[in-house]
C-alpha cells in the first residue's frame, strides 16, 4: 500500500480543480436535498411505530451494513407486533389492522411477503400480528443510505 507525504492537488491544472469543487459542491447539495425530504417523512408520519423504529435504530448504536440494517429493521417491526400482544394493546393492534383494512393487509401479506393464513387454525392474534408486521413494513419507507444521513445529520426522530 502507498502512502502518501504529501497532498499533490496544487499539481492538479487549476480548472480541473474548480470542476472537481463544483462536482462536490453538487453533490452536496442533493444531500441536503434528501436531508431535507426525510426530515419532511419523519414529520409528517403517519404511524407512530414507524417514528418509534426508527428511534430506537439510531438511539445508542450504529449499524454498519445493509444485511445488519435489515435484520435489525425485521427485529424492531416484530417486536412492535409483539408489544401488541398484551390485553390493553390488542385493542390498538386491532384498530390499526382495521383502519388500514384486513382484507387489504392480509393481501400485503400473501402478495408482498407470502406470507399465508389458515383462518380455521391460526388464533386471531396472530393473523392481525402477520398484519400489523405487513403494514408496518409496507410503511417504513427509510432505507440503509437514509438511515446514514439520519445518523450523520442527526435528524430528530422524537
Amino acid at each position: 500500500m502507498v502512502c502518501f507525504d504529501e497532498n499533490y492537488l496544487h499539481e492538479i491544472p487549476t480548472d480541473i480543480q474548480l470542476n472537481i469543487m463544483n462536482i462536490v459542491k453538487k453533490e452536496k447539495e442533493k444531500e441536503l436535498e434528501r436531508v431535507e425530504m426525510i426530515n419532511e417523512n419523519i414529520q409528517n408520519e403517519e404511524y407512530k411505530d414507524v417514528i418509534h423504529i426508527l428511534r430506537e435504530m439510531t438511539d445508542g448504536y450504529y449499524i454498519e451494513s445493509e444485511e445488519e440494517f435489515a435484520d435489525v429493521l425485521h427485529d424492531r417491526i416484530s417486536g412492535c407486533c409483539q408489544e401488541e400482544h398484551d390485553d390493553d394493546n390488542f385493542q390498538t393492534l386491532v384498530k390499526h389492522v382495521n383502519d388500514y383494512g384486513l382484507i387489504t393487509a392480509m393481501k400485503l401479506c400473501i402478495n408482498n411477503f407470502d406470507m399465508m393464513f389458515d383462518i380455521l387454525y391460526d388464533e386471531e392474534i396472530s393473523i392481525y400480528q402477520k398484519c400489523y408486521y405487513a403494514i408496518l413494513k409496507e410503511a417504513f419507507l427509510y432505507n440503509y443510505e437514509e438511515y446514514k444521513l439520519i445518523m450523520k445529520y442527526d435528524i430528530s426522530t422524537l
